[in-house]
């Protein structure tokens, strides 16, 4: 397991040259005794971690490999963290997204954005009380607007989308300034029919997950 010692010295860049630094210098940075410091050192030096000389202290590429194997270890670890799985039951639409999608000024922009043209119409997710904080959970972060505009004398809003997973495939999920649906109904667009594709009939049960 990787020392406190090695953890000071790689972010003082001694993985890539000696660190001249005195014993009670380190000793001070890591507020740590200076002689149970040079006892950890003599440690460190005859298990091959690091090497000292008049030039200073390196680590060597046994230290390094197990830095570089946490780093790998806590970015995985994060990166499950960052994610917001959302779990819901495929529910029929009253024909909205479809009329929507099929309008230019959201077409062009989805392209622009996502670089597919939207299959015109929306796969809706009906997610039960406890998966609602989620969704709110979710709009906290930043995701990509889309402007309303104005078609045939009506405004139109705008809506906030986010890329998710689902069933081994990418699509994105709008959220309306204008919305029929409440908070418990995810739309979700992309360039085919999901209901088609993987046959989702009204009850199935699918798992969302932004990253």
């Amino acid at each position: 397991m990787i020392s406190e010692i090695e953890l000071f010295l790689l972010s003082r860049k001694a993985a890539n040259s000696p660190l001249r630094v005195t014993t009670s210098e380190l000793a001070a940075s890591l507020g740590m005794p200076q002689q149970t410091l040079s006892r950890h050192l003599l440690e460190l030096e005859a298990e091959g971690r690091i090497n000292r000389s008049k030039e200073g202290i390196i680590l060597l590429p046994k230290s390094v490999r197990e830095a570089l194997s946490l780093k790998g270890s806590l970015d995985a670890a994060f990166s499950k963290l960052s994610q917001i799985e959302i779990s819901g039951e495929i529910v029929s639409g009253i024909g909205e997204g479809k009329y929507y999608m099929s309008l230019e000024g959201y077409k062009k922009q989805v392209k622009k954005l996502y670089g597919f043209e939207p299959y015109p119409g929306t796969l809706n997710v009906k997610l039960p009380p406890e998966e609602v904080q989620k969704r709110l959970l979710l709009r906290e972060r930043q995701g990509k607007y889309m402007k309303g505009f104005l078609h045939r004398r009506k405004k139109l809003g705008g809506l906030i989308s986010y890329v998710c997973h689902f069933n081994g495939t990418s699509a994105v999920a709008i959220f309306p300034e204008k919305s029929q649906h409440g908070l418990n109904v995810i739309e979700l667009i992309g360039p085919i029919e999901y209901r088609r594709k993987f046959a989702l009939k009204d009850g199935e049960t699918v798992q969302l997950s932004f990253g």
